[in-house]
């Protein structure tokens, strides 16, 4: 009796390694459809060969980065997967999980509109009711393949696409049979039989293999058979103007962006009907969790797109797709025409007030430092007397107090005040050293007073106004000044101004 027992968990052993290699052999051919891939594995306690699955994956495929994930009814971690904007290649997300796993996490996908199109999921199942059921909670956005694999070595796959009245559905696809599974020559022949045909269908071209199971966009959406979209759009001029009706929804009448649609609905075979938000913004997700505007009409699914002059931007991109952008334009800063200065106090305006300053500490400490450099040399500093009636008469003073005490730190400070304001020299220095700090004092006055009569004629000639908000540096300055920049309500330019966390910000 334990021999019965023993061989039959070793035969139950057995088959489920051998499942796990006919599913890693049949994934790793699904998954070359696409340059470069995401892989995350969720799987559950009931999964089983997902350590083969890797590694048979890391064997067939090179450019492949895996994340495996056990899953829990009370986990969140599948959002930051699918609301992940760090790059734009498709991730696929494999899920090895039971029926009631798998129906959960769907149901948690459409309960938090995190449909993706960026997202590709590949669910693993023995169970045939489970096709059922996704397709009662798949929603558009949501693309999906289905790997049944009703025996060890035989699997049906279907793939999710909508129909005419906007439902996702799964339809079979292609069959696949492990041709290593063993039996007779004829079986191995049909095996390989089957799976050349299907990969002679599905894999036509280099980077389209198995399309089918994997479909492009470009292939999905090439024709909508006649479908009625909803489209998200506000009143703005000139990218899209609405008729307003009394008591009627408003109708699209021009614009750029109207035109776009137009030609979209055309190419494509779709109806559309405008819808147009409840605040009338471009809006994105708020700080209490909920999306407003277009953004808002998109990402819970009343409305299938949204066309407008929409910025993309990273928090935006966490609830909605965007599409590659097709008109880029240049945000233009407008504000009142500088007003002409005051000329009462023009004698002031051709230097800035931390010049005055440097200016006057300049000139005050330049006496102090010829005083005490003449004093440790002991030196005499000559001071000309111009009296008229004794005429140009030398004194000569000796600094360290053996003259009367004409020449003192305050008779040099005045003296340097007269070089700037260019009102002559009384000094005069027996050394060459102090020479050359005169010297060199008198030569920065002359050229100081060069640029200032230059400037103040300039000041006074031709009126002067206030400076103009030509950068965003100077709209920065001129809003600590007391200017508040106004911006379209729900636009991207609000939101970058307000919660910009790099360059310039505004903390309104």
């Amino acid at each position: 009796m334990s021999a019965v027992c023993h061989l039959s968990q070793s035969v139950s052993i057995k088959n489920r390694v051998r499942k796990a290699t006919v599913l890693s052999s049949l994934a790793s051919l699904l998954l070359q459809t696409s340059v470069r891939r995401d892989v995350y594995i969720v799987y559950d306690s009931a999964s089983t060969g997902i350590q083969e699955m890797v590694e048979t994956w890391f064997d067939a495929l090179v450019d492949i980065s895996i994340v495996t994930y056990e899953y829990t009814s009370k986990r969140e971690s599948l959002k930051h997967i699918i609301t992940s904007t760090t790059n734009n290649t498709p991730r696929y997300i494999v899920l090895h999980c039971t029926y009631n796993n798998t129906v959960d996490i769907f149901n948690k996908v459409r309960s938090k509109s995190l449909e993706s199109l960026r997202v590709r999921w590949v669910v693993v199942t023995r169970e045939q009711s489970l096709i059922n059921a996704l397709s009662n909670v798949l929603r558009e956005g949501t693309h999906v393949s289905v790997i049944l694999c009703v025996v060890v070595s035989e699997c049906n796959i279907f793939t999710s696409y909508v129909d005419e009245d906007s439902n996702v559905r799964l339809t079979n696809v292609a069959a696949w049979r492990d041709r290593n599974t063993g039996g007779d020559r004829e079986e191995e022949h049909q095996t390989r039989k089957i799976e050349n045909e299907w990969r002679e269908n599905c894999c036509r071209k280099t980077r389209e293999k198995a399309w089918t199971v994997f479909p492009e966009l470009t292939h999905t959406y090439t024709n909508l058979v006649g479908r009625e979209l909803v489209v998200a759009t506000v009143n703005n001029f000139p990218f899209f103007n609405l008729l307003y009706r009394d008591g009627l929804p408003p109708l699209p009448h021009t614009g750029i962006d109207f035109n776009i649609v137009q030609a979209l609905a055309t190419t494509l075979n779709f109806t559309y009907r405008v819808q147009e938000p409840s605040d009338r913004r471009w809006g994105g997700p708020e700080a209490d969790g909920t999306v407003s505007g277009m953004i808002g009409e998109v990402a819970s699914h009343r409305a299938h797109f949204a066309i407008n002059e929409i910025t993309i931007t990273r928090r935006r991109e966490t609830v909605v797709d965007f599409t590659q952008p097709y008109y880029l334009e240049s945000t233009t800063l407008v504000s009142r025409a500088p007003a002409e200065l005051p000329r009462a106090m023009a004698v002031f305006k051709p230097f800035h007030l931390e010049v005055w300053g440097l200016l006057l500490l300049v000139t005050f400490l330049t006496g102090p430092v010829v005083f005490i450099l003449s004093r440790g040399h002991n030196f005499c500093v000559n001071q000309y007397d111009w009296s008229e009636s004794a005429g140009m008469e030398e004194t000569e003073v000796d600094i360290e107090g053996n003259c009367d005490g004409l020449v003192n730190v305050g008779v040099i400070c005045f003296n340097m005040f007269r070089s700037v304001v260019i009102q002559g020299n009384r000094l005069t220095a027996r050394s060459w050293s102090i020479r050359m700090v005169l010297f060199s004092w008198y030569a920065f006055c002359v050229i100081l007073y060069a640029l200032y009569a230059g400037t103040l004629t300039a000041y006074m000639t031709k009126p002067s106004y206030e400076r103009p908000i030509d950068s965003l540096e100077d709209l920065l300055k001129a809003h600590k000044d007391g200017y508040v920049p106004a911006v379209q309500e729900g636009t991207s330019m609000q939101q970058v101004l307000k919660v910009g966390v790099t360059g310039v910000c505004f903390g309104y």
